[in-house]
């Protein structure tokens, strides 16, 4: 995966808790109820679990807590130093479509899945099948729209709210349409769940079939 954005990353680090605790208005709706959405993404996790953009590593102490073997792979420095801090454990360096592969029953990733285009989407599902369990899922709880003319509703709303740094992430970021979503997963042999958590996350629960 090329990585356009590293210095998104970077900006990002200081500010993601104040973001996702909605002590930064602008994004107060993207991460509304994000303590109860984690939690939720954890319920359905084995007990080996990859996780990809652990960042400040909020999901990744929850994974701890229930005494999971967790891998965290984060591409960038500085959400690892702050997600190290916090967790007490060591992030290996890496990204969705670079990691060092081990079979797992639960890969998972919390608002960074979008980062991919569509294609490499695609791609990484395809990549992660063969590592998982016999019951092995793969977990992506983010941003995802069930429309062109939701995404475009919602761009216009939060642009006459000011919110134009919200308003360029969605225009700069690749957050897909639910039904290519699961289009890619059926295409890959595995069952497609989705629940909308919020106006803008989705959980979705990718399944191999039997």
């Amino acid at each position: 995966m090329s990585l356009p954005f590293m210095d998104i990353f970077k900006e990002w680090a200081s500010d993601y808790d104040d973001a996702v605790t909605g002590r930064n208005p602008e994004y107060k709706d993207v991460f509304s109820n994000y303590d109860f959405m984690i939690e939720e993404a954890t319920k359905y996790v084995g007990k080996r679990v990859t996780e990809f953009g652990p960042g400040t590593g909020n999901l990744t102490n929850m994974l701890l807590q229930r005494e999971l073997d967790v891998q965290a792979v984060e591409p960038s420095i500085d959400m690892a130093k702050l997600g190290e801090a916090k967790t007490g454990i060591t992030f290996e360096r890496g990204d969705f479509l670079n990691f060092n592969a081990r079979e797992t029953d639960t890969f998972i990733s919390s608002f960074a899945f979008h980062h991919l285009t569509d294609k490499e989407k695609k791609e990484a599902i395809a990549l992660y099948k063969p590592l998982l369990s016999e019951d092995g899922n793969i977990i992506i709880l983010d941003t995802m729209f069930n429309s062109l003319d939701e995404k475009e509703q919602i761009k216009s709303h939060y642009d006459a709210r000011g919110y134009h740094n919200l308003v360029e992430d969605l225009e700069r970021e690749y957050y897909p349409l639910k039904e290519t979503m699961k289009e890619i997963a059926n295409d890959l042999g595995f069952d497609y769940q989705s629940t909308q958590m919020n106006r803008f996350a989705h959980l979705q629960i990718l399944t191999k079939k039997k």
